[in-house]
């Protein structure tokens, strides 16, 4: 009964292919012809077209101005008896590019970073233009990683970047652009800092001098160290009063203090904020400074700056009233600052 039913029971559908959509037609101007027939051929591939099935959509999707060339290449035959093969053989010679090897490794080596364009783009344009250069040696083998690495070294517009690679001995391709890579994170994290929008709220503070906690700043002086006194300068009768007041302030908020005499006389610059508001500083170029040790510390570069901030989405600006006047000192120098 078994067998009965299964030979009664109706066949079951066979898989039909999927209808493949036209593909589009060949053009010159916008693409060249292997360009075009490599992409046909994937196109036939993924709709599963094979054998004789392909000579028909080939001719139906070259294009009226390639229909017309295949007529041409075959005078004598019938186009619709010409094998897949044969079509795809003769335009494949026909449509033969003549390449200048020498006028394109030209554009190799003078093709630079473009504006907005990164680094990895760039490599990728390099490596798109070593296809047409032939850069090959003797023995077969591509040398194609190699030239595009020395034109990188020769083309970054980046000086710190070509001291990088040229102090490599022999680096690869990858060790190059991953130093590329290193710029191309320094340069999202300027561009962040520069365009991100503000994400919160300012707290204006009082305008007023702070006092910088567990820190204070110490200054050593040289052995035999020689105090020098300068005489005041004249202040402009204009610039008097405001002088006077905001000397009257730093030494009410406990930034300086006044004294008597002392062996220590410095000039005092007088700068204007864009506020309009004074600011009073002291030349020590000429008493202080030459008489202190020298504290030698290695001040961090940018580059190392941005990299390590860069993972951060948010970022705060704080600006401190006076800060260089919010250290307090380990050790008292007296001075007197002239004007």
């Amino acid at each position: 009964m078994q067998n009965d039913a299964a030979a009664a029971a109706p066949p079951l559908p066979q898989p039909q292919h999927a209808v493949a959509p036209p593909f589009r037609p060949f053009g010159a101007k916008l693409e060249s012809w292997t360009e075009w027939s490599r992409q046909f051929g994937f196109h036939l591939a993924a709709y599963r077209i094979q054998g004789n099935d392909r000579q028909p959509f080939l001719l139906a999707a070259v294009g009226v101005q390639t229909y017309r060339v295949i007529v041409k290449l075959f005078p004598r035959r019938d186009v619709a008896t010409l094998s897949y093969e044969e079509i795809l053989s003769a335009l494949d010679a026909y449509f033969k590019e003549s390449i200048n090897v020498v006028a394109k490794r030209y554009t190799f080596f003078r093709t630079k970073r473009t504006a907005g364009q990164t680094n990895r783009e760039w490599v990728a344009t390099l490596q798109g233009l070593t296809r047409d250069c032939a850069f090959e040696c003797e023995c077969g083998l591509p040398y194609s990683d190699t030239m595009v690495r020395d034109a990188i070294a020769q083309n970054v517009s980046d000086v710190r970047i070509r001291e990088q690679i040229l102090k490599l001995v022999n680096p690869s391709l990858q060790q190059v652009m991953d130093i590329l890579d290193r710029q191309d994170t320094l340069d999202f994290a300027q561009e962040s800092f520069a365009t991100s929008p503000p994400v919160c709220q300012v707290n204006r503070l009082a305008r007023r001098a702070g006092c910088a906690k567990n820190y204070k700043a110490h200054l050593e002086l040289k052995v035999n160290a020689q105090s020098k006194f300068f005489r005041a300068r004249n202040v402009p009768h204009a610039l008097r009063d405001e002088v006077a007041k905001t000397l009257h302030d730093l030494e009410s908020q406990g930034v300086i203090e006044r004294v008597q005499a002392s062996l220590w006389a410095s000039h005092l610059v007088i700068l204007q904020k864009p506020s309009g508001k004074l600011r009073l500083c002291v030349d020590f170029k000429a008493t202080v400074n030459p008489q202190l040790v020298t504290a030698t510390f290695p001040l961090p570069r940018p580059e190392d700056l941005f990299d390590k901030v860069c993972p951060g989405k948010y970022f705060s600006k704080l600006d401190l009233a006076d800060e260089y006047l919010q250290n307090t000192g380990g050790r008292r120098i007296p001075a007197r600052f002239g004007g």
